[in-house]
């Protein structure tokens, strides 16, 4: 088991001397016990074969020899032990046992008793003092093995003192120095409640941002310090930041050895403001005490906070932007309000909402909000937050409606801009969407009931599109109507009941009943409107109707009128209006009763008839209850007949009857003043006595009045100038003015006149007669009834005239015998004046005049009734001759006859001749030249006749009288040219 040698040989060689050693092996077991050191012996025995002697016991020379050497095997196992995993490492303060144990940690066997030690000394705790550990003693016995274990007992202590958290250590020891400790344990004691507290003296300080500084102290609160102590302190919280908003001179509180809660003992350090003109919020910060290595043993209980109230100079303030927004529902999902920093600086953040003018929102629109400016924002930066306020389509009909928003700030420091409207709030409108629909209407449209028959009805309305989540009230109003609550009727509310979960898909209905009140007094049929009205819980309700009830009147009710009188006769202009009265004959109203006095004519020209006459509520026949019509008679001022018209009496209301006079006979008998002025659209007419037979359209025109008969006009004729059978006939028809013709409308009624005119080929003056107008009627008078027609002359009636002698021959010796001027009509008849201008034309030297003056020209009249050959003479005295010289004279119809004379010979020569020294006379001079120059002379005149004639016959066109006129010519042009009928004629010499 422990030794394996049992024999061992040793061998001494030859030659060995005292002192020789010979030695051998042993073999030790290591077995993996831990066991006491063993011995064994062993014995030197002599060999049989060997013949050593082995003393006993031999001394020689100091030194000792035995036969038998005792051996010793020290054990080489050692044994691990550690306190046991599983032991306590902490527990609270108080009056316990625990058990602390340790354990062998390596594979080892052990065949002996092992002792240690587990001792609990003092750390921060003291032995016996905080703990007691009765023994330390512990021991593991014979056979114990690998993670065998082994205990001892600590009892914890609990006392009263103000203390840290304290801890003993566990040392593991053993005498044993085969025993190998491997670590020691750390036990901690948590103090149970008995603390020393060093804490701030006030829990929080506030101080203006415009103060310097505050004093802020801490004291010893409980326990004593037996050692200068350094309480550090840090900034551990809060919203306002070191050296910004302010700063401390020192970081820590310093307390001094013996200080305690007994002497009141303080430490103090100075927090100084730092003011920063920008608007900030109240702002606050934390100051805690660190613990460090001198000041674990103390504990603190609060911290300190210091309030920084804002300097009240600092001010910001807001304003909207926008003050008038609109959207329409289901179009515009969002609305963006926003607000600008309008005065200040921002060094913290500023909440802002918009609050709806009643203090909730609606169910229209909802607001995201509160918006936020940050610090930093600035009024120079126009800084601008904006509100999203989302529009909700809530498919329920509604009004445009119209909400007011107001900006509010609850910051200090901050308030809306001025608070006008412009700036402190935003008016928004939502338009309605058009394609919500949810209705609650009237079951039906109409109900109709008859008085004394009907006594109650139930009417109902319908939920018709939609759904209730809720009890709606609806209420309604009688819109307007002639029935009149608590007289005609009476409802048993005036309201309608929908409760939550009804709709249009539950045929969900409502009803109310109405009392018909039976009165027996005679009234219209009446009727009423009953509107239902949205109110408070249901202004999203859209109405679909009217409920329209008629109550029909008790035919029982009647009441009966008459006419007063039935004929009338009045006259035009003399009576302007009558009376016709009507009479109420039985019964009584209740009512008002409306009357019509009806005319049977179609035209009311001649009088007018007042509209209606109303017989109000309360008329009754009893008191003989009268109503006139006013009837006008017109003057029209027309001429008519006496006329007579019907006039019925009509009524408009149902159960009343006429029982007497229904109809009355109204004569008019025609104003005796009104006539009809008429005349003739012309009042003369112009013929040519060529014109044979003519038709001349004459029309008679109503210059004033009107007619409503046909009146019959007779035209007479009158002999003027022009005789009837000799100068004209003519065929009349007589004029009608029909019924309707005024002065303003179809006033001109027209006939054909035929005249005859009779040309008599004889010349003469124009000549005319007369139409006048003539009626039988007392009413027609004339402006204009007389109208002339005038015979002009015929252009081819005309007269010719001439000189009888072409040639006069005057010598010396013949000038006191007056010079004899035929002039002849050679042919026509005259029955009128005509008078012809005899021209002289002649040089200066030779002094000629007609009669006695000295006039160059004189005219000749041929007079009425003078016929072809008829001759006139005028006298041309010849004064003085100063030489031989021709003279011509010219004969022209004077102008107003230059249509009605031809002139076949229009000029005469005149030679004059003087004695010659030789006795002889110019003509004598020539010889027989003079014979031929007649001759040249005649030619040339008769040339010029023929020319004249045949352009006056090609040229013959009659001109009318209005029209005649001489050709007018300059004078040279008289001194060298003679004009008939605008015929220019060259002078022949």
């Amino acid at each position: 088991a422990d030794v394996t040698t049992y024999w061992m040989y040793v061998y001494y060689s030859s030659g060995s001397v005292i002192g020789s050693k010979s030695c051998g092996d042993v073999y030790i077991v290591d077995d993996n016990h831990m066991e006491n050191n063993e011995v064994f012996y062993g014995t030197i025995q002599d060999y049989a074969e060997g013949g050593c002697n082995v003393p006993t016991s031999v001394k020689s020379t100091g030194l000792s020899y035995n036969r038998t050497a005792y051996i010793t095997i020290i054990d080489d196992e050692v044994v691990q032990i550690s306190p046991w995993e599983g032991n306590p490492s902490l527990t609270v303060e108080g009056n316990i046992t625990l058990n602390f144990c340790i354990q062998i940690i390596n594979p080892v066997i052990l065949d002996v008793s092992v002792n240690c030690s587990l001792e609990a000394i003092s750390g921060t705790a003291t032995r016996n003092k905080d703990f007691i550990q009765q023994s330390s003693f512990i021991m593991f016995s014979p056979g114990s093995t690998q993670n065998s274990s082994s205990c001892t007992s600590v009892d914890i202590r609990q006392d009263s003192v103000l203390e840290y958290n304290e801890f003993f250590i566990l040392t593991l020891s053993s005498t044993n120095n085969r025993v190998v400790v491997t670590r020691n344990g750390t036990f901690q004691i948590i103090e149970d409640g008995d603390i020393i507290t060093i804490d701030w003296s006030e829990r929080a300080y506030s101080t203006a941002e415009e103060e310097t500084k505050v004093i802020i102290c801490a004291d010893i609160l409980n326990g004593s310090l037996e050692t200068y102590v350094s309480v550090p302190f840090i900034y551990s919280q809060g919203t306002a930041s070191k050296d910004k908003d302010f700063t401390i001179s020192l970081w820590f509180l310093t307390f001094s050895s013996g200080q305690s809660h007994y002497n009141h003992s303080t430490s103090c350090v100075s927090v100084l403001m730092i003011n920063d003109s920008i608007l900030e919020d109240t702002e606050s910060f934390t100051l805690e005490f660190t613990l460090t290595n001198r000041t674990r043993f103390l504990s603190f209980k609060t911290s300190v906070n210091i309030t920084i109230y804002e300097d009240p100079s600092d001010v910001v303030e807001f304003g909207m932007i926008q003050n008038k927004y609109a959207a329409i529902e289901g179009l515009n999902n969002t609305l963006t309000l926003c607000a600008v920093l309008k005065v200040g600086n921002l060094g913290k953040k500023v909440m802002l909402n918009l609050e709806n003018e009643a203090g909730s929102m609606m169910a229209n629109y909802n607001v995201k909000g509160p918006i936020q400016f940050e610090p930093g924002s600035s009024a120079i930066d126009n800084s601008t937050q904006c509100f999203i306020v989302d529009i909700i389509n809530d498919d329920i009909v509604e009004d445009t409606e119209v909400f007011i928003l107001k900006l509010s700030v609850n910051s200090s420091g901050c308030s809306i801009f001025g608070h006008p409207p412009s700036n402190a709030e935003a008016e928004i409108t939502i338009f309605d969407d058009l394609t919500d629909e949810m209705r609650i209407g009237w079951s039906r449209s109409s109900y109709a009931v008859t008085e004394g028959d009907d006594s109650q009805i139930l009417i109902c309305a319908d939920i018709a599109n939609g759904t209730l989540q809720t009890s709606v009230i609806v209420p309604f109003i009688n819109l307007t109507g002639s029935a009149i609550f608590g007289s005609d009727f009476t409802l048993s509310s005036w309201f309608l009941k929908f409760t939550s979960g009804q709709s249009q898909y539950n045929q969900s209905t409502s009803c109310v009943s109405m009392f018909i009140l039976n009165d027996t007094i005679l009234e219209d049929t009446e009727f009423l409107i009953l509107e239902l009205t949205p109110a408070n819980r249901t202004s999203y309700l859209q109405l679909r109707n009217d409920a329209n009830i008629t109550v029909y009147e008790d035919q029982n009710d009647r009441v009966e009128f008459s006419l007063t009188k039935n004929a009338f006769v009045v006259t035009e202009g003399s009576e302007n209006e009558i009376s016709v009265c009507v009479l109420l004959t039985a019964g009584n109203l209740a009512k008002p009763v409306k009357l019509v006095l009806q005319s049977q004519s179609q035209f009311l020209t001649d009088y007018s008839v007042e509209e209606s006459v109303t017989f109000q509520p309360g008329s009754s026949s009893s008191l003989n209850a009268t109503q006139c019509f006013v009837v006008h008679i017109i003057n029209d001022e027309i001429v008519e007949n006496t006329e007579q018209f019907l006039l019925r009496l009509n009524l408009e209301s149902r159960y009343c009857t006429v029982s007497g006079e229904s109809e009355m006979n109204l004569t008019i008998i025609e104003d005796p003043a009104d006539v009809v002025i008429l005349s003739l659209q012309s009042s003369s007419y112009f013929i040519r006595e060529a014109s044979g037979t003519l038709s001349l359209e004459m029309c008679i025109v109503i210059q004033k009045g009107s007619l409503e008969r046909d009146v019959s006009i007779t035209m007479v004729v009158t002999n003027g100038t022009a005789t009837y059978g000799a100068d004209y006939t003519l065929k009349l028809t007589d004029v009608t003015l029909t019924s309707g013709q005024n002065q303003s409308y179809k006033n001109e009624q027209c006939t054909s006149v035929t005249i005859y005119v009779l040309n008599d080929r004889i010349l003469e003056y124009n000549e005319s007669f007369s139409l006048s107008l003539v009626s039988a009627h007392p009413a027609i008078a004339g402006a204009i009834n007389k109208t002339t027609v005038v015979i002009m002359e015929d252009p081819s009636d005309y007269v010719e005239m001439g000189f009888v002698q072409l040639l006069y021959e005057v010598n010396q010796d013949q000038l006191s015998v007056p010079l004899l001027i035929d002039i002849k009509m050679v042919s026509g008849n005259l029955q009128r004046n005509v008078s012809l201008t005899i021209s002289l034309v002649s040089n200066v030297t030779t002094s000629i005049a007609f009669g006695t003056s000295i006039l160059l020209l004189t005219n000749t009249t041929f007079t009425y009734g003078e016929t072809s050959g008829a001759v006139h003479h005028e006298i041309l005295n010849i004064s003085s001759i100063s030489g031989a010289e021709f003279a011509s004279l010219v004969l022209q119809p004077i102008p107003k006859d230059r249509d009605v004379i031809r002139i076949a010979n229009t000029q005469a020569i005149i030679k004059i001749t003087v004695h010659s020294a030789f006795g002889t006379s110019l003509p004598g001079i020539i010889g027989g030249t003079s014979l031929l120059f007649i001759l040249i002379c005649a030619v040339l005149l008769m040339l010029a006749t023929l020319t004249i004639f045949y352009k006056n016959k090609k040229a013959n066109k009659p001109m009318p009288i209005s029209e005649a006129s001489p050709v007018q010519k300059s004078p040279s042009q008289q001194s060298r040219v003679i004009t008939m009928d605008g015929i220019v004629v060259e002078k022949l010499i």
